[in-house]
């Protein structure tokens, strides 16, 4: 039944189309807000708004996609820089953005100046938000908000995400732009983490990534790479492994992920502007209570600031320029969905 018959049996489009925001209230959450949406048709997620409007989770079905870590969910006041910390309150969720001027390992320049694990912006509270939900035609939110990465005497940068999910869509798309609003030349390195968690993630599943090359990062990695794209179930003390990919652009530039389990008949496609976001990172972590697995396209590999310079990889965002990333998050449900993009993938390699 269309919307605008399905209008005619209820009140208010909550009924059909369900936007909530709120904030926590105890714990290392307390403030952290939040909305949750459900589009009516199986798929649900979490938008932290006080954690750079990242994906805290998200649901199809009542089927849980995404990861937790241990440290559940922490609001941004508790983000500490230095060394490791950056674990102590990363929850991982659906997605963390990681950057603006570094992301990846953790490294010092220079001038004596520190670049924490993974930048800075995945812990920045959005401002200027907005939620608005559009009932007038065929249904739909879209969320909007700003982050701020800058400081005295140095970068001033600004990205603005804008996220949308329609009614019985089971689809979320967002673009985020990145601007240089300072004085001076910056570096850029953005790294989208999208973290697969149990039970989408589990020896059931399979990824179908139409990749042009992989490598282990290290080798440590290197002991594993014959199985690199297989899903096991929980290791006792496993250590992460990560691959780094190249993968096929079609002629708009845009490449995909997708992760499918074939005993839950669903998946996930991530599709996303691969002429910025040039590199893949396939982050493998199969531990007991530590089972994820990071699909992350990113404009460098993860090896921090130092070494993307070292290897010239490092991107610079000038100022007053501005640079858009495109995502689209896709549900699958079904065997013909799974069977569509792996000949989509077949095809994209074939022409590359």
């Amino acid at each position: 039944m269309e919307y605008q018959e399905q209008k005619k049996y209820i009140g208010h489009i909550s009924q059909l189309f369900n936007v909530k925001e709120y904030a926590y209230t105890s714990g290392k959450a307390r403030g952290y807000r939040a909305v949750d949406v459900n589009n009516g048709a199986g798929l649900s997620f979490t938008v932290g708004i006080d954690r750079c409007m990242d994906l805290t989770s998200v649901n199809y079905k009542g089927v849980n996609l995404s990861f937790t870590t241990p440290a559940g969910i922490v609001a941004p006041e508790y983000y500490s820089d230095k060394g490791l910390d950056f674990l102590r309150s990363f929850a991982a969720g659906f997605l963390t953005t990681c950057g603006i001027e570094s992301s990846g390992s953790p490294s010092v320049d220079e001038s004596g100046e520190a670049y924490p694990l993974h930048g800075r912006i995945g812990n920045t509270p959005a401002e200027n938000v907005s939620v608005d939900v559009d009932d007038s035609g065929e249904p739909g939110v879209r969320l909007k908000g700003t982050m701020r990465e800058a400081r005295l005497f140095g970068q001033s940068l600004r990205l603005t995400r804008e996220l949308g999910c329609a009614y019985g869509k089971n689809e979320i798309c967002f673009t985020d732009t990145v601007e240089n609003i300072g004085t001076r030349i910056s570096t850029m390195m953005m790294l989208y983490h999208f973290n697969m968690g149990y039970p989408l993630l589990s020896e059931k599943a399979e990824l179908v990534i139409p990749y042009l090359s992989v490598r282990p990062r290290d080798d440590h990695a290197a002991e594993g790479f014959e199985h690199w794209n297989v899903v096991e179930p929980p290791i006792e003390g496993f250590a992460e492994m990560c691959y780094l990919l190249k993968l096929a652009k079609d002629a708009d530039g845009r490449s995909f992920a997708c992760i499918y389990n074939n005993d839950l008949d669903i998946g996930v496609v991530l599709r996303f502007d691969a002429e910025l976001l040039e590199c893949f990172t396939l982050w493998k972590q199969v531990g007991v209570t530590e089972y994820v697995l990071g699909l992350e396209p990113c404009m460098q590999y993860p090896d921090g600031r130092n070494a993307a310079i070292a290897d010239g990889s490092i991107r610079y965002i000038a100022p007053g320029e501005k640079k858009t990333l495109r995502f689209s998050i896709e549900i699958l449900d079904g065997a013909d969905d799974l069977a569509r993009i792996k000949a989509e993938a077949a095809k994209l390699t074939a022409k590359n």
